[in-house]
Formats: C-alpha cells, structure tokens, sequence
C-alpha cells in the first residue's frame, strides 16, 4: 500500500537523517546534476525546511519521484502523506518539498 511504501521511503529517509545524521547518496553525477542537487537544497532552505544533510535531502527529493513513478499516487496523495505524517512544520513545507522535489528531479509530475 502506498502509505507504508511512504513510510519507508520518504518519511523514514527524512527522519532518520535528521535524527541520526545518516546521509546515503548513490554515485557521483555530472557538473550539471550537482546544480540541480544545489538549486533543489537551496529551494528546500528558501521554503523554510530545516535543514539536514544535502545528501538525505536529496534522497528524499528522488523517493517522492520514485512513488510518483511507481503510478500508485499523486502529488496531491504524497503531501497528504506528508501533513498526515507531520513531517515538516507546516502544510506550505510539505507541498514546499514535493514541489521542489519534482521540479528538480521529475519535472513531468508539474502541472502544465
């Protein structure tokens, strides 16, 4: 079920990092990954999300978009997840990361 898929993938990657200052990030990427990593970090700090390592925020960036690939959800479905879960302060944190999330990483989820 997508919610315990959430759990684990994103909201687990979230705060465990925060919790236990674990970073995992798969493989070295071009010049031009590293700018959309760093356009995608910053966004997240402009939103007001506290901040844990670049790279767990980066992995969550990729967990939203591998539930959005996986066709079992939505946007709208994994902000939910993410007010459901209270895993950032506010509502506006939580749309906040998904939207930079597929900004950044699957921009075909955008809005058209």
């Amino acid at each position: 079920m997508f919610t315990t898929r959430f759990n684990k993938s994103i909201a687990g990657t979230i705060l465990a990092a925060g919790t236990l200052g674990l970073a995992v990030m798969a493989g070295a990427g071009t010049a031009n990954a590293d700018a959309v990593d760093d356009t995608y970090v910053a966004a997240l700090a402009q939103a007001g999300i506290p901040q844990i390592s670049p790279a767990a925020e980066i992995s969550a960036g990729h967990a939203v978009c591998q539930n959005l690939d996986e066709g079992t959800t939505t946007p709208d479905r994994v902000i939910a997840a993410f007010a459901a879960k209270h895993v950032f302060a506010t509502r506006q944190q939580d749309e906040a990361m998904v939207t930079a999330s597929m900004t950044a990483y699957c921009p075909q989820y955008l809005p058209r």
